[in-house]
């Protein structure tokens, strides 16, 4: 792609971060009390970056991407981006907490609970029209083309494509008390404080939850791929909405989705930790929703991570089980003995 491939030796790394077809890792140096960051490869897509900007990263907090572009977190609040847009230090910022991702922005929570965004205007990079209700703003959660902003009073406040959730009109009235907002790419799903939930968006993409909207009673946590949500009950049954194909319905599975404890959900398929320690998936079987090949090694799964075609599970042994689409970190078979002996 023109860019550079992964660097010999990445030791010592804290924290790794991606965009569409480049990584960026924070690097610590205990000895000077200090870290750098090792990026690699698409240019275009955030690979590489100017040495005046490199030679700036460092005290490194976090990094984050979107599709085209990383933003650092440095410790004096400040925060460099680079990629496919350009490069530069955004100010003017002052103790960034958290920076959130859209497909082509960004929005950062300051201190002071206020936000700043910059980006594509299209996905949500300008908030100029909310700019003044965007004040006590304690989360910030981003869809494709959107954000939601959870207020210190429970309120929403939400910018950036209506059709892919960035105007709550439609449910102004029902956005109150809330605890969480949770995002597809083209919808978001709010948990009020009564456990029930509050959808808008794209209604093919989970933002009509359709005659389930009766039913997401007693909510516990939510899920979501691409284009659909999953609920985890207090009964610890499941509810699924939005696209099948993208595990927006589970119909079948229903009889295995009795005693879960945690879902997670990939771009088109979600995996469900059960009670009992094995694992149930569905949505599209080239990625992850069919555990099948699997399944005899899926006992005593403590914890279950996504790409966005694959699945990898974490055993109490520290064993590791994958599936899903083999590009896409599916098949761990090459490395089976070295993850065995970690």
């Amino acid at each position: 792609f023109g860019g550079r491939g992964p660097p010999d030796k990445l030791q010592s790394i804290q924290q790794i971060a991606a965009t569409g077809y480049a990584f960026a890792a924070v690097k610590v140096d205990h000895r000077r009390g200090e870290t750098s960051v090792v990026i690699w490869g698409h240019r275009g897509f955030g690979g590489t970056c100017h040495p005046e900007i490199q030679d700036q990263l460092k005290h490194v907090v976090r990094i984050e991407g979107n599709t085209f572009n990383f933003a650092a977190i440095l410790q004096d609040g400040s925060v460099l981006t680079w990629g496919r847009s350009s490069t530069k230090r955004v100010r003017p910022l002052s103790d960034v907490q958290k920076v959130v991702c859209s497909f082509s922005a960004f929005a950062a929570i300051l201190s002071d609970g206020k936000v700043v965004t910059w980006g594509q205007c299209e996905d949500g990079g300008n908030s100029g029209k909310v700019a003044k209700e965007l004040e006590a703003v304690r989360e910030v959660t981003g869809s494709s083309s959107a954000f939601a902003a959870l207020r210190n009073d429970g309120s929403v406040i939400a910018w950036g494509k209506p059709a892919c959730g960035g105007d709550t009109g439609e449910v102004d009235e029902e956005l109150k008390d809330v605890l969480q907002i949770h995002s597809s790419w083209g919808a978001f799903a709010a948990i009020l404080e009564d456990r029930t939930v509050v959808c808008w968006g794209d209604p093919d993409k989970g933002g009509d939850a359709g005659s389930l909207h009766y039913q997401l009673k007693e909510v516990q946590s939510i899920a979501a791929t691409g284009s659909a949500f999953a609920a985890v009950l207090a009964d610890a049954s499941v509810l699924t909405w939005g696209d099948p194909l993208c595990g927006g319905d589970s119909s079948e599975m229903q009889e295995q989705l009795r005693n879960v404890r945690e879902v997670r959900g990939g771009s088109r398929a979600f995996a469900a930790i059960c009670l009992d320690g094995t694992v149930a998936a569905w949505g599209d079987i080239d990625c992850g929703g069919d555990t099948s090949a699997v399944q005899q090694q899926l006992v005593n799964v403590q914890e279950i991570h996504a790409s966005e075609r694959a699945f990898v599970a974490v055993l109490t042994d520290g064993k590791v089980v994958c599936w899903g689409h083999s590009e896409y970190g599916g098949n761990c078979a090459g490395i089976q003995d070295w993850l065995d002996a970690l």
